[in-house]
Protein backbone atom coordinates (compact mmCIF):
# COMPACT_ATOMS: atom_id res chain seq x y z
CA UNK A 1 0.00 0.00 0.00
CA UNK A 2 1.47 3.37 -0.96
CA UNK A 3 2.31 5.81 1.80
CA UNK A 4 -0.40 8.40 1.08
CA UNK A 5 -3.10 5.73 1.34
CA UNK A 6 -1.68 4.43 4.61
CA UNK A 7 -1.72 7.98 5.99
CA UNK A 8 -5.31 8.51 4.89
CA UNK A 9 -6.44 5.29 6.57
CA UNK A 10 -4.58 6.14 9.77
CA UNK A 11 -6.13 9.59 9.89
CA UNK A 12 -9.60 8.23 9.18
CA UNK A 13 -9.28 5.80 12.06
CA UNK A 14 -8.02 8.53 14.36
CA UNK A 15 -10.71 10.56 16.12
CA UNK A 16 -11.17 14.03 14.64
CA UNK A 17 -10.73 15.42 18.13
CA UNK A 18 -8.60 13.83 20.79
CA UNK A 19 -6.63 14.77 23.90
CA UNK A 20 -2.90 13.96 23.68
CA UNK A 21 -0.55 13.31 26.55
CA UNK A 22 1.38 16.60 26.59
CA UNK A 23 0.40 18.10 29.95
CA UNK A 24 1.60 20.78 32.34
CA UNK A 25 0.36 21.51 35.83
CA UNK A 26 -1.52 24.84 36.13
CA UNK A 27 -0.45 25.01 39.78
CA UNK A 28 3.30 24.29 39.79
CA UNK A 29 3.85 24.35 35.98
CA UNK A 30 5.63 21.00 36.00
CA UNK A 31 5.75 19.68 32.42
CA UNK A 32 5.73 16.01 31.48
CA UNK A 33 5.82 15.15 27.74
CA UNK A 34 4.35 11.69 28.35
CA UNK A 35 2.00 11.99 31.28
CA UNK A 36 -0.04 8.79 31.64
CA UNK A 37 -2.44 9.87 34.40
CA UNK A 38 -4.44 12.98 35.23
CA UNK A 39 -2.44 14.09 38.28
CA UNK A 40 0.73 16.16 38.48
CA UNK A 41 3.78 13.97 39.14
CA UNK A 42 5.37 16.87 41.01
CA UNK A 43 2.66 18.33 43.30
CA UNK A 44 -0.16 15.79 42.95
CA UNK A 45 -2.83 18.26 41.82
CA UNK A 46 -5.43 17.14 39.27
CA UNK A 47 -4.66 18.16 35.69
CA UNK A 48 -7.20 18.69 32.96
CA UNK A 49 -6.55 18.18 29.26
CA UNK A 50 -4.22 20.73 27.67
CA UNK A 51 -4.73 20.26 23.99
CA UNK A 52 -7.35 19.64 21.34
CA UNK A 53 -6.67 18.50 17.78
CA UNK A 54 -8.72 18.56 14.59
CA UNK A 55 -7.86 16.47 11.54
CA UNK A 56 -9.81 16.83 8.33
CA UNK A 57 -7.40 15.13 5.89
CA UNK A 58 -3.69 14.34 5.61
CA UNK A 59 -3.37 17.89 4.23
CA UNK A 60 -5.41 19.82 6.81
CA UNK A 61 -5.12 19.79 10.61
CA UNK A 62 -5.15 22.14 13.60
CA UNK A 63 -4.07 22.13 17.23
CA UNK A 64 -4.82 24.46 20.13
CA UNK A 65 -2.82 24.05 23.35
CA UNK A 66 -3.17 25.80 26.71
CA UNK A 67 0.58 26.29 27.01
CA UNK A 68 2.55 25.83 30.20
CA UNK A 69 1.56 28.88 32.24
CA UNK A 70 -1.96 30.01 31.36
CA UNK A 71 -4.71 28.64 33.64
CA UNK A 72 -7.06 28.31 30.65
CA UNK A 73 -7.00 28.29 26.87
CA UNK A 74 -8.36 31.52 25.37
CA UNK A 75 -7.60 30.54 21.74
CA UNK A 76 -9.98 28.86 19.31
CA UNK A 77 -9.61 27.36 15.85
CA UNK A 78 -11.85 26.01 13.09
CA UNK A 79 -10.87 24.09 9.96
CA UNK A 80 -12.91 22.32 7.29
CA UNK A 81 -12.70 20.77 3.84
CA UNK A 82 -15.82 21.97 2.04
CA UNK A 83 -17.86 20.00 -0.50
CA UNK A 84 -17.13 22.58 -3.19
CA UNK A 85 -13.39 21.88 -2.95
CA UNK A 86 -12.56 24.94 -0.88
CA UNK A 87 -10.67 24.75 2.42
CA UNK A 88 -11.35 27.07 5.35
CA UNK A 89 -9.08 27.84 8.29
CA UNK A 90 -9.68 30.16 11.26
CA UNK A 91 -7.49 30.97 14.28
CA UNK A 92 -8.68 33.34 17.03
CA UNK A 93 -6.83 34.56 20.12
CA UNK A 94 -8.98 36.01 22.90
CA UNK A 95 -7.66 39.30 24.30
CA UNK A 96 -6.60 38.33 27.83
CA UNK A 97 -7.21 41.79 29.26
CA UNK A 98 -10.89 41.66 28.28
CA UNK A 99 -13.64 39.75 30.09
CA UNK A 100 -14.40 36.19 28.89
CA UNK A 101 -11.82 36.19 26.08
CA UNK A 102 -12.24 32.44 25.61
CA UNK A 103 -15.91 33.00 24.78
CA UNK A 104 -15.05 35.73 22.29
CA UNK A 105 -12.54 33.55 20.44
CA UNK A 106 -14.86 30.54 20.26
CA UNK A 107 -17.80 32.63 19.04
CA UNK A 108 -15.61 34.32 16.41
CA UNK A 109 -14.12 31.06 15.12
CA UNK A 110 -17.48 29.29 15.00
CA UNK A 111 -19.30 32.20 13.34
CA UNK A 112 -16.61 32.76 10.71
CA UNK A 113 -16.39 29.07 9.84
CA UNK A 114 -20.16 28.74 9.61
CA UNK A 115 -20.39 31.77 7.32
CA UNK A 116 -17.64 30.46 5.03
CA UNK A 117 -19.29 27.03 4.89
CA UNK A 118 -22.48 28.67 3.65
CA UNK A 119 -20.71 30.77 1.01
CA UNK A 120 -22.06 30.10 -2.51
CA UNK A 121 -19.51 28.67 -4.92
CA UNK A 122 -19.86 31.70 -7.23
CA UNK A 123 -19.16 34.27 -4.50
CA UNK A 124 -15.83 36.03 -4.72
CA UNK A 125 -13.55 34.69 -1.94
CA UNK A 126 -12.47 38.23 -1.02
CA UNK A 127 -16.09 39.18 -0.38
CA UNK A 128 -16.70 35.88 1.42
CA UNK A 129 -13.88 36.49 3.91
CA UNK A 130 -14.95 40.10 4.48
CA UNK A 131 -18.59 39.10 5.07
CA UNK A 132 -17.67 36.19 7.37
CA UNK A 133 -15.45 38.33 9.59
CA UNK A 134 -18.17 41.00 9.67
CA UNK A 135 -20.59 38.37 10.97
CA UNK A 136 -18.02 37.40 13.60
CA UNK A 137 -17.70 41.04 14.65
CA UNK A 138 -21.47 41.28 15.11
CA UNK A 139 -21.54 38.03 17.09
CA UNK A 140 -18.66 38.96 19.40
CA UNK A 141 -20.03 42.50 19.92
CA UNK A 142 -23.32 40.97 21.06
CA UNK A 143 -21.42 39.61 24.08
CA UNK A 144 -20.76 43.17 25.32
CA UNK A 145 -23.67 43.29 27.84
CA UNK A 146 -21.83 40.60 29.82
CA UNK A 147 -19.12 43.17 30.60
CA UNK A 148 -20.01 46.56 29.09
CA UNK A 149 -16.97 48.26 30.64
CA UNK A 150 -14.52 45.69 29.29
CA UNK A 151 -16.33 43.61 26.64
CA UNK A 152 -15.05 40.25 25.35
CA UNK A 153 -12.55 40.73 22.52
CA UNK A 154 -10.47 38.57 20.21
CA UNK A 155 -8.10 38.66 17.26
CA UNK A 156 -8.81 36.65 14.12
CA UNK A 157 -7.05 35.35 11.04
CA UNK A 158 -9.06 33.38 8.49
CA UNK A 159 -8.20 31.79 5.16
CA UNK A 160 -10.26 30.42 2.29
CA UNK A 161 -8.27 28.27 -0.16
CA UNK A 162 -9.62 27.95 -3.71
CA UNK A 163 -8.36 24.84 -5.54
CA UNK A 164 -8.79 26.39 -9.01
CA UNK A 165 -8.71 30.06 -10.07
CA UNK A 166 -7.03 29.30 -12.54
CA UNK A 167 -4.41 28.25 -9.99
CA UNK A 168 -4.82 27.46 -6.26
CA UNK A 169 -5.26 30.71 -4.32
CA UNK A 170 -5.53 31.56 -0.63
CA UNK A 171 -7.59 34.56 0.44
CA UNK A 172 -6.59 35.63 3.95
CA UNK A 173 -8.29 38.17 6.21
CA UNK A 174 -7.25 39.30 9.67
CA UNK A 175 -7.83 41.74 12.51
CA UNK A 176 -5.28 41.89 15.32
CA UNK A 177 -1.98 40.03 15.55
CA UNK A 178 -2.82 36.42 14.69
CA UNK A 179 -0.75 35.61 11.64
CA UNK A 180 -0.59 33.68 8.37
CA UNK A 181 2.66 32.34 6.89
CA UNK A 182 3.56 30.62 3.65
CA UNK A 183 6.35 28.14 4.25
CA UNK A 184 8.09 26.03 1.61
CA UNK A 185 11.61 24.74 0.93
CA UNK A 186 12.14 27.49 -1.66
CA UNK A 187 10.16 30.42 -0.21
CA UNK A 188 9.04 31.45 3.25
CA UNK A 189 7.17 34.65 4.03
CA UNK A 190 4.82 36.36 6.45
CA UNK A 191 1.52 37.06 4.66
CA UNK A 192 -0.12 39.33 7.24
CA UNK A 193 0.84 42.53 9.05
CA UNK A 194 0.04 42.80 12.76
CA UNK A 195 -2.42 45.47 13.84
CA UNK A 196 0.02 46.61 16.49
CA UNK A 197 0.94 49.90 18.12
CA UNK A 198 4.42 49.74 16.55
CA UNK A 199 3.08 49.07 13.05
CA UNK A 200 0.61 51.92 13.48
CA UNK A 201 3.57 54.24 14.09
CA UNK A 202 5.48 52.70 11.18
CA UNK A 203 2.52 53.30 8.84
CA UNK A 204 1.28 56.66 10.17
CA UNK A 205 4.49 58.26 11.43
CA UNK A 206 3.13 58.87 14.93
CA UNK A 207 1.38 57.03 17.80
CA UNK A 208 -2.41 56.65 17.76
CA UNK A 209 -4.51 59.60 18.93
CA UNK A 210 -5.36 58.90 22.56
CA UNK A 211 -8.63 60.80 22.28
CA UNK A 212 -10.13 58.24 19.88
CA UNK A 213 -8.17 55.10 20.67
CA UNK A 214 -8.80 52.41 23.29
CA UNK A 215 -6.89 49.34 24.33
CA UNK A 216 -9.28 46.75 25.79
CA UNK A 217 -8.76 46.68 29.53
CA UNK A 218 -5.59 48.82 29.46
CA UNK A 219 -4.62 52.46 29.75
CA UNK A 220 -4.13 54.25 26.45
CA UNK A 221 -0.67 54.19 25.00
CA UNK A 222 1.26 57.39 25.76
CA UNK A 223 1.59 59.62 22.70
CA UNK A 224 5.31 60.27 22.89
CA UNK A 225 7.12 62.41 20.36
CA UNK A 226 10.68 62.99 19.21
CA UNK A 227 11.56 59.30 19.26
CA UNK A 228 12.87 57.00 16.54
CA UNK A 229 11.14 53.84 15.40
CA UNK A 230 13.81 51.87 17.26
CA UNK A 231 12.86 53.74 20.46
CA UNK A 232 9.19 52.96 19.93
CA UNK A 233 10.06 49.30 19.39
CA UNK A 234 11.31 49.17 22.99
CA UNK A 235 8.01 50.48 24.37
CA UNK A 236 5.87 48.09 26.45
CA UNK A 237 3.08 49.02 24.02
CA UNK A 238 5.06 47.97 20.91
CA UNK A 239 3.04 44.81 20.36
CA UNK A 240 -0.25 46.01 21.85
CA UNK A 241 -2.99 45.47 19.29
CA UNK A 242 -4.74 48.42 17.70
CA UNK A 243 -7.69 46.47 16.26
CA UNK A 244 -9.72 43.52 17.47
CA UNK A 245 -13.12 41.89 17.11
CA UNK A 246 -15.72 42.95 19.68
CA UNK A 247 -17.33 46.07 21.07
CA UNK A 248 -15.13 48.82 22.41
CA UNK A 249 -15.68 50.79 25.59
CA UNK A 250 -16.07 53.94 23.54
CA UNK A 251 -18.57 52.29 21.17
CA UNK A 252 -21.35 54.26 22.89
CA UNK A 253 -19.95 57.18 20.89
CA UNK A 254 -21.83 57.05 17.56
CA UNK A 255 -18.80 58.40 15.74
CA UNK A 256 -16.53 55.58 16.89
CA UNK A 257 -15.78 52.71 14.54
CA UNK A 258 -17.45 49.57 15.90
CA UNK A 259 -17.25 47.59 12.66
CA UNK A 260 -13.56 47.02 11.88
CA UNK A 261 -12.93 45.94 8.31
CA UNK A 262 -10.40 43.12 7.97
CA UNK A 263 -7.19 43.50 6.07
CA UNK A 264 -7.28 41.01 3.19
CA UNK A 265 -4.61 39.59 0.87
CA UNK A 266 -4.81 37.00 -1.90
CA UNK A 267 -1.83 34.71 -2.43
CA UNK A 268 -1.30 32.23 -5.29
CA UNK A 269 -0.30 28.77 -4.10
CA UNK A 270 1.59 27.80 -7.23
CA UNK A 271 4.14 25.54 -5.58
CA UNK A 272 4.28 22.87 -2.91
CA UNK A 273 4.31 24.23 0.63
CA UNK A 274 2.37 24.95 3.80
CA UNK A 275 -0.14 27.66 4.64
CA UNK A 276 0.13 28.19 8.40
CA UNK A 277 -2.25 30.24 10.54
CA UNK A 278 -1.26 30.77 14.17
CA UNK A 279 -1.68 32.80 17.35
CA UNK A 280 1.16 34.78 18.91
CA UNK A 281 1.77 31.89 21.30
CA UNK A 282 3.65 30.31 18.39
CA UNK A 283 5.09 33.20 16.44
CA UNK A 284 6.58 34.84 19.54
CA UNK A 285 9.05 31.95 19.47
CA UNK A 286 9.56 31.84 15.69
CA UNK A 287 8.55 35.15 14.18
CA UNK A 288 10.74 34.76 11.09
CA UNK A 289 9.23 32.45 8.44
CA UNK A 290 12.47 30.53 7.83
CA UNK A 291 12.56 29.63 11.51
CA UNK A 292 9.13 28.04 11.18
CA UNK A 293 10.35 25.81 8.36
CA UNK A 294 13.43 24.83 10.35
CA UNK A 295 11.17 23.65 13.18
CA UNK A 296 9.43 21.00 11.07
CA UNK A 297 11.75 20.55 8.07
CA UNK A 298 12.67 16.98 9.03
CA UNK A 299 8.93 16.12 8.92
CA UNK A 300 8.10 18.16 5.82
CA UNK A 301 6.88 15.04 4.02
CA UNK A 302 4.57 14.00 6.86
CA UNK A 303 0.86 14.79 7.32
CA UNK A 304 -0.42 18.21 8.43
CA UNK A 305 -1.06 17.06 12.01
CA UNK A 306 2.60 16.09 12.45
CA UNK A 307 3.66 19.52 11.19
CA UNK A 308 1.22 21.25 13.56
CA UNK A 309 2.44 19.19 16.52
CA UNK A 310 6.08 20.02 15.72
CA UNK A 311 5.21 23.72 15.81
CA UNK A 312 3.28 23.47 19.08
CA UNK A 313 6.07 21.43 20.69
CA UNK A 314 8.57 24.10 19.64
CA UNK A 315 6.56 26.78 21.46
CA UNK A 316 6.31 24.59 24.56
CA UNK A 317 10.04 23.86 24.56
CA UNK A 318 10.73 27.60 24.29
CA UNK A 319 8.67 28.32 27.41
CA UNK A 320 5.01 28.03 26.42
CA UNK A 321 4.09 31.28 28.17
CA UNK A 322 0.93 31.76 26.12
CA UNK A 323 -1.78 29.62 24.57
CA UNK A 324 -0.53 28.08 21.31
CA UNK A 325 -2.79 27.53 18.30
CA UNK A 326 -1.88 26.56 14.76
CA UNK A 327 -3.75 25.43 11.64
CA UNK A 328 -1.80 23.83 8.79
CA UNK A 329 -2.80 23.33 5.16
CA UNK A 330 -0.43 21.41 2.90
CA UNK A 331 -0.59 22.54 -0.70
CA UNK A 332 0.55 19.53 -2.69
CA UNK A 333 1.43 19.61 -6.37
CA UNK A 334 1.40 15.81 -6.61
Amino acid sequence: MERSKRQAIALKNRALWRVPLNQSCPHCHYFSPNLTDRFCQNCGCAIRSDQAEWVRSPHLAGITNRGLWHPKNEDAIAIECLDNGRTLMVVCDGVSSSINPETASKVAAHTTAQALQQTPQHQNPYQAIEAAIHQAQVAVSSLAPVAPENPPSTTIVAALVEPNQPQPTATIGWIGDSRAYWVSPTETKLLTEDDSWLNWIRNHGQPPDNSIFDYPGEANAPATSGQTLEDFAKSPYAHAITRWLGAQKSSIDPGHNTNPTPSIVQVPLDQEGFLILCSDGLWNYASQPDRLFNVFSRHANEDALTIAQDLVNHALRCGGHDNVSVAVFHQSTR
